[in-house]
């Protein structure tokens, strides 16, 4: 493993360069013990099960269509007993954990959503819009939306960071990570923007106040150290 340490605009990016690895298979889904799973191919991505985990098909007991979506792009909210998850367009399925069945469908503000977060104390489902922005819905009001922020274009994978109540959404065609910050109200404010890598389309965020964006195209993780304090 190689480090790397560059200093952009006052944010602190590591990069760590390493060989790839195969991903694990899926794991069932918790909270559908009962619920048939099938693979399948998930739309736009490299079908190859070593460039990236095979995604899931949640059969639904009552018969309907499944819905398609991988580990990434899969929000328990055990407050709540539900699980959300995304159509590639613009709305967000809704399902009920108990007994296995969809719910709702939101419209979530964007025209190909792809991310999803969650802060499930105070009740925001976060979405990562393809187009460059990222919405706030109000999940235990019917998913009214309170709030959207423009950010990079090629937006996929998003992550939350909950003791900050900051939300990183990198864009993959702008080659940047976008950091918001999040009111109690759901409001999202941009409070900046560093550049990270071309496609880095994934991120994933932990309590001392990191983000880890891939770089795929050099095998690299990028680690940006987020300078702002905490939104209130």
């Amino acid at each position: 493993m190689i480090m790397r340490r560059h200093a952009r605009h006052g944010f602190g990016v590591v990069v760590l360069l390493a060989a790839a690895t195969a991903l694990a298979r899926p794991q069932p889904l918790a909270g559908f013990p009962r619920a048939r799973v099938a693979q399948g191919p998930s739309p736009a991505h490299d079908r190859s099960p070593s460039v990236i985990a095979q995604p899931v098909v949640l059969v639904l007991p009552d018969g309907k269509d499944g819905i398609g979506f991988d580990d990434l792009r899969f929000s328990p909210d055990a407050r709540r007993g539900r699980a959300y998850t995304h159509t590639w367009d613009d709305a967000t399925v809704v399902l009920e954990l108990a007994r296995h069945r969809e719910v709702a469908r939101w419209k979530n503000g964007c025209k190909a959503s792809r991310g999803i977060a969650l802060d499930e104390a105070r009740g925001l489902l976060f979405v990562g819009c393809d187009e460059g922005k990222a919405t706030a819905l109000d999940a235990a009001h019917d998913g009214v939306l309170l709030g959207t922020a423009e950010t990079g274009k090629g937006v996929d994978i998003i992550a939350y960071n909950p003791a900050l109540a900051h939300l990183y959404v990198p864009g993959g065609d702008s080659a940047t990570l976008t950091i918001l910050g999040v009111t109690a109200a759901g409001k999202l404010d941009a409070l900046g923007s560093v550049p990270v890598a071309a496609d880095s389309h994934c991120v994933a965020a932990d309590d001392a106040g990191h983000a880890y964006v891939c770089d795929p195209k050099r095998g690299a993780l990028l680690i940006v150290t987020d300078p702002f304090p905490a939104e209130r």
